[in-house]
């Protein structure tokens, strides 16, 4: 189930944050979540002799972490050198990033998680790893990503094992459009493309504060997805901010609960007028009766505010652009807030504590 929930949120069709990637699944761990170091490690060398044999782009998502331990550090640095950009999981330890494997590695881009309301992941006496290793953060609690159960199931879980993912898929769009980024120009780019100072980071200890990067990903305009609407975030039309592309039917759907409605901002608008449409729904079909506004034309910065009813068990806000012209417009922007907060427990599995005795845990 980790694995398949890992994999959805960066490239499933419903959920990930790279509808278009192409996902290859290497086994490392066993069936509880554990392995030792030398798994994964050979998992490693693998890639290492065979991604460039292919001659084509790939990125290396590992949702896991153990012990420090430097021979998985200088993995993640070979591939480094042979052009292939890692991204780790940060740990759920509530400490410091440093002293796990792969996330104190410099040559990775290690993703710490965030919570609901815009805080770093804790629950109970689990939480993200920070400090001076973490490289940017992602959501991590409570996403929803498929379910290993049947083909369309679906479930919330929670970890940096779910922030990594989502960055990982980041990575890839960003990789797609500009194919001669190195791992460290395409990791320069994540960070630079953050969003700086949003996240609270009262639940650190002090003296973590100043080293841990108060940046969290950036995801570039994408045609439609789910959303998990857990604190605030952002939209915008695809290739934002430049021009949109033309012959698009793009549906966000961004999720809530009952009794707490899902609020959407829409901030800019500029569409060509009259075939290319941004529609405001409260159904995830975006249609009939639950049409809330249709919005064309170049309306510039505003703010229209839109809110989830409350009458149901599940609660729900649309955006749905329709184009027909490609042109010079650039589409739209839209925010959304949710005050969300029930926590979902990580998934993690215990192992050693020691370098030589450590063994590598889902997370």
């Amino acid at each position: 189930g980790h694995g398949t929930h890992v994999a959805s949120l960066c490239g499933g069709k419903t959920f990930g944050s790279a509808k278009g990637v192409n996902l290859l699944s290497l086994r490392a761990l066993d069936c509880t979540g554990d392995a030792p170091w030398s798994v994964v490690l050979d998992a490693l060398d693998y890639i290492a002799r065979t991604v460039p044999q292919k001659g084509r782009k790939a990125i290396v998502s590992m949702s896991l972490s153990g012990g420090y331990f430097q021979a998985a550090n200088d993995a993640v640095q070979s591939l480094y050198s042979l052009g292939i950009p890692v991204i780790v999981a940060a740990g759920n330890e509530r400490s410091d990033a440093c002293s796990r494997s792969p996330a104190s590695s410099p040559h990775a881009i290690t993703v710490g998680g965030t919570k609901n309301g815009d805080g770093l992941f804790v629950y109970f006496n689990y939480g993200s790893n920070y400090g001076s290793c973490v490289t940017l953060l992602s959501p991590g609690q409570n996403i929803l990503g498929a379910d290993h159960t049947c083909n369309n199931c679906s479930t919330y879980l929670s970890g940096t094992s779910m922030a990594t993912p989502i960055v990982s898929g980041v990575a890839a769009m960003l990789l797609q459009r500009e194919p001669s980024l190195t791992p460290a120009a395409l990791k320069a780019k994540l960070v630079s493309t953050a969003t700086v100072g949003a996240i609270d980071f009262s639940d650190m200890p002090l003296q973590y504060r100043n080293d841990t990067p108060n940046k969290l990903v950036y995801i570039p305009g994408s045609c439609g997805g789910v959303i998990n609407a857990l604190g605030n975030g952002n939209i915008s039309s695809p290739n934002s901010p430049d021009p949109y592309p033309g012959n698009i039917s793009c549906l966000w759907t961004i999720t809530g609960v009952a009794t707490n409605p899902v609020q959407l901002n829409v901030t800019f608008v500029s569409l060509e007028a009259p075939s290319d449409t941004l529609k405001v729904c409260s159904q995830p079909s975006c249609s009939g009766s639950s049409l809330l506004a249709t919005l064309t034309g170049y309306l510039g910065n505003i703010s229209l505010l839109y809110f989830a009813p409350i009458n149901r068990s599940s609660l729900w806000v649309s955006l749905q652009i329709n184009s027909i012209n490609s042109g010079n417009r650039t589409g739209f922007k839209a925010s959304f807030i949710t005050d969300y907060t029930q926590p979902v427990a990580p998934i993690r599995l215990v192992g050693g504590s020691t370098p030589n005795s450590g063994r590598v845990e889902v997370q």
